[in-house]
């Protein structure tokens, strides 16, 4: 078996291999020749292999001077595929040129592996075994990859400002000022495109060439018969297939593959049998997502686009590895949160991944400024943790929070985006500290108010810096942060935590059912004097994707018959069918009423005419404002809403549709409540409000200093038998316990009694 031979530190040497014949003479088996090189000898002409180690446990043998060597069947397919095309340069990469079982050695290489990757002559990036799908997809992407550069897709669709220091990808994909290259563009598709034969605008490539020619581009682009579209039909072209594929590999998943493909001076993306440059791949895939399929829909338009790309999921494109690559590419800066960060629970795909956890932290440092790698010290695979690495890069992320600007400060991490671990899941992390290794697949929890209605500030911050930490701290597991305590939680609504189908017909009935006794409503069913509950009701609709609802339990005149039907449908008290509508549509905006009207299936009816919708949709004029609104049999006016000439006749609506109606946004209601896992509570001084997860008796509520929402903390047990035996007073440590919504502090009306300030140490 191979054996390897010790490298020299000081020569900052490494390992370089190229074929060889086998020592066989007729064995189809690879043979390399592995051989040391100095990173400092500026004659070193090398080319670096990036690749997916996949199932390690599938073993390939080889040969390395002459000996056996195991290798896994990823890189044992690209070593093929590199041999069969007849490549002889020497070559680098991770699986043979380091000694894996090594950490000294393996620390030392991961220390230098950003100069690796950026002194190599170009990168081969393999993609994977290929197809005939993804075969007619790189072949697209060689033909069209050319005229895209040349006409310059990537320097005029691309952003002209680049918020580098902000810390997620959307900030940096979708910033374009005024999508000023709208407008250059639109000039020559409308009112009907200048390339036609038959067109009456003047052809301006005279005098604007460089615009005429990438609207030309663009143009012949959409008449790509494969990215046609099916219109409705559930066909997929093999160009289609095969572009999908290609951009759901596993290999875009890989954490390494960010610094591989970012730092590289040339990428030759493989797929099988097929080659193309990187170059080619991301200008074409800019031009079909910007232009054609992306956002914006700027030519939603122009009837040839209508079902252009429409096979192609938005979240595809672009994935980080590009997106840090054409940032770099541009002399932008890459921060930490730039690569970690996604702030949605709802990725579609995996951000990153890697086998050993601290690859997390590790395999992107060689992005990072000199002073954002310094906080980490030297890689040491040997001494250093996966939970040291993920609570530096985590104080890190905060730290950075302190110094962003207006523009970014939306998008930065802060302590509120760590949710509070079960009870039943101890971790190892800090309270404060969330799994990266969870944050790379699923992306960062939403918080638990719904982002549209986040016009709250409990800490009357006036949307300063947030969550001040405070330095010094010798515990690097400790975070310390100013605040003020405000209450402490004496009781928690209990789930029916047994049941395992979340669906079960009578579980939100059940939800409600338990809401009201926690809170002890009355069992009145007179909607129009109840404005005592309205407040548990407005709480409960906080973090729901409609928590525009919640305003409408406010003591607000012209929003009286909208609390009404709130309160009935938290009652699930179902009105009668022929006062229903205007008993729900009259009392809402224009747009809302339609959204009812036509999103909620309520002109589904077999018995609305299905000219309903079009009328309401045409109905947005002034001369449509003013309704007659009859609730209860009573006539009322209501300016600014729909008119009810344009909704269904009384016997549109029948009981059954009510009954489904209502039902259905209770059920709604219940799992967005269920999906952020939210919990009631009621504290000492009979506030009532909302945490996230395992809230419990004792815990206490806080404002931390420029936070816009409240938060939970616990006290930690000091007898070691997970009993709290502090409440909170002077010398008190405490863990995370994740965000809170409480009734009647949102708005900084706690602070309005000046509080004092504590310092929170936080483990």
């Amino acid at each position: 078996m191979f054996t390897y031979s010790p490298l020299s530190r000081e020569k900052r040497e490494t390992r370089v291999f190229r074929f060889s014949s086998p020592r066989q003479s007729g064995s189809d088996r690879i043979s390399l020749e592995l051989g040391h090189a100095s990173l400092d000898d500026d004659s070193l002409q090398y080319r670096a292999l990036s690749y997916v180690w996949g199932d390690t446990k599938n073993k390939e043998d080889i040969e390395v001077n002459g000996k056996l060597f195991s290798v896994g069947e990823n890189l044992h397919a690209l070593l093929q595929t590199l041999q069969h095309h007849g490549v002889e340069s020497w070559l680098w990469a991770d699986a043979i040129c380091i000694q894996q079982s090594d950490d000294d050695e393996k620390s030392w290489h991961v220390q230098s592996m950003c100069d690796i990757f950026k002194n190599g002559e170009f990168v081969y990036s393999w993609l994977g075994p290929g197809s005939e799908a993804t075969d007619v997809a790189m072949d697209f992407f060689s033909d069209w990859g050319p005229r895209a550069l040349k006409v310059g897709v990537m320097e005029k669709l691309w952003p002209t400002y680049l918020p580098t220091d902000a810390c997620g990808i959307q900030d940096i994909t979708l910033s374009t000022p005024s999508h000023i290259y709208i407008q250059r563009i639109r000039r020559y598709f409308f009112p009907k495109p200048v390339f036609e034969k038959e067109s009456t605008v003047e052809d301006a490539s005279s005098t604007n060439h460089e615009w005429y020619d990438l609207a030309r581009f663009l143009y012949d682009l959409l008449h790509v018969e494969g990215l046609h579209g099916t219109h409705g039909k559930f066909i997929i072209s093999d160009l289609e297939a095969g572009i999908t594929n290609l951009l759901t590999k596993e290999y875009w998943h890989r954490i390494w593959i960010f610094q591989e493909v970012a730092l590289a001076r040339e990428v030759l993306l493989m797929c099988g049998e097929k080659f193309t440059p990187i170059s080619y791949f991301e200008a074409v895939l800019e031009a079909l997502w910007k232009f054609c399929g992306g956002f914006p829909m700027f030519f939603h338009d122009f009837p040839l686009r209508h079902g252009f790309c429409e096979q192609f999921p938005s979240h595809l494109y672009p994935n980080k590895a590009i997106l840090v690559r054409q940032l770099l590419c541009r002399g932008g800066k890459v921060s930490l949160g730039t690569l970690l960060l996604a702030f949605s629970d709802k990725t579609e795909r995996p951000l990153y991944r890697a086998t050993d956890p601290r690859d997390i932290v590790y395999g992107i440092l060689g992005l990072l400024s000199n002073d954002d790698r310094h906080s980490f010290g030297n890689v040491d695979y040997t001494n250093t943790s996966w939970v040291d690495l993920f609570t530096q890069a985590t104080r890190s992320l905060i730290k950075a929070s302190l110094t962003s600007d207006s523009y970014a400060r939306e998008r930065v991490y802060t302590i509120g985006h760590c949710l509070p671990r079960p009870r039943d899941q101890p971790s190892e992390l800090p309270s404060w500290v969330p799994d990266w290794r969870d944050v790379g697949i699923k992306g960062l929890p939403q918080s638990l108010v719904d982002p549209d209605y986040s016009f709250h500030d409990a800490s009357d911050s006036r949307w300063s810096t947030p969550y001040p930490i405070l330095s010094g701290h010798d515990k690097p597991s400790a975070i310390k942060m100013p605040g003020y305590c405000v209450d402490v939680v004496t009781d928690v609504m209990e789930y029916d935590n047994e049941a395992k189908n979340l669906l079960e017909k009578d579980r939100p009935s059940d939800w409600l059912a338990r809401i009201r006794g926690f809170t002890k409503l009355s069992k009145s069913s007179d909607v129009r004097n109840m404005e005592g509950e309205d407040y548990v009701w407005r709480l409960m609709l906080c973090f729901h994707h409609e928590s525009f609802l919640g305003s409408w339990l406010n003591d607000r005149p012209d929003k009286t018959e909208a609390a009404f039907y709130i309160r009935r449908l938290m009652r699930q008290d179902y009105p009668d069918p022929q006062t229903f509508q205007y008993f729900l549509f009259g009392s809402l905006p224009l747009h809302i009423s339609q959204e009812l009207m036509v999103q909620w299936k309520i002109t589904n009816s077999k018995d609305v005419p299905d000219t309903v919708s079009s009328k309401i949709r045409k109905s947005d004029d002034d001369t449509s404002r003013d309704a007659t609104v009859v609730v209860d049999g009573k006539a009322q006016m209501e300016s600014k809403t729909v008119d009810p000439k344009c909704l269904p006749g009384n016997e549109s609506i029948s009981e059954r549709d009510v009954r489904l109606f209502m039902d259905g946004k209770i059920r709604e209601l219940f799992l967005q409540a269920r999906s952020k896992n939210s919990t009631l509570f009621k504290t000492a001084k009979e506030m009532l409000g909302i945490g996230i997860g395992d809230v419990r008796p004792g815990d206490m509520v806080v404002i931390l200093q420029n936070a816009h929402v409240p938060f939970i903390l616990r006290p930690r047990p000091q007898d070691g038998d997970g009993i709290a035996t502090n409440s909170g007073g002077s010398g008190s440590t405490f863990t995370f316990g994740g965000e809170a919504w409480v009734d009647g502090i949102m708005f900084g009306e706690f602070m309005k009694t000046n509080p004092k300030e504590e310092i929170f140490d936080i483990y």
